[in-house]
């Protein structure tokens, strides 16, 4: 196990391989005598953080995600089914049968997935229910 410098921390975080291999190359190409990735995490980290929050008040006041990461890796899966079945542009509106069976492909054939979800990304103003049979896609 490595020595810990003093005033850092060890964090485990779990993010996608392509995202990372190119992280890498990049920190490579700008740090080709040493292995500076821990120094471009922070300078990434302080700029998300600073992006993320209004310094000039304190306490720090931090603007809600909306939707939230889970669910909103599951709406682009939902999407892309929808683009994939209506042959690469969704319909402003669409029946709920095919919205139904892109949460069923993507996510989930259980009754109570296919609600949630449908509550998910009603409340989140991704889509609308228009009529019993239509919805329309917003986000």
């Amino acid at each position: 196990m490595p020595r810990v410098p003093k005033g850092k921390k060890m964090m485990g975080v779990y993010i996608s391989e392509d995202i990372l291999e190119i992280f890498k190359q990049i920190v490579k190409q700008k740090h080709p005598d040493m292995y500076g990735l821990s120094a471009e995490v922070e300078d990434a980290m302080r700029l998300w953080i600073k992006q993320h929050t209004h310094e000039h008040t304190l306490p720090l006041q931090i603007e809600k995600v909306n939707p939230a990461p889970r669910i909103y890796q599951r709406w682009l899966l939902v999407r892309k089914r929808l683009d994939y079945e209506y042959g690469g542009e969704i319909p402003h509106q669409i029946t709920r049968s095919d919205f139904e069976d892109a949460i069923v492909k993507e996510i989930g054939s259980d009754k109570r997935t296919i609600i949630k979800y449908l509550q998910i990304f009603q409340r989140l103003g991704l889509i609308k229910i228009i009529s019993t049979g239509i919805v329309e896609v917003v986000g």
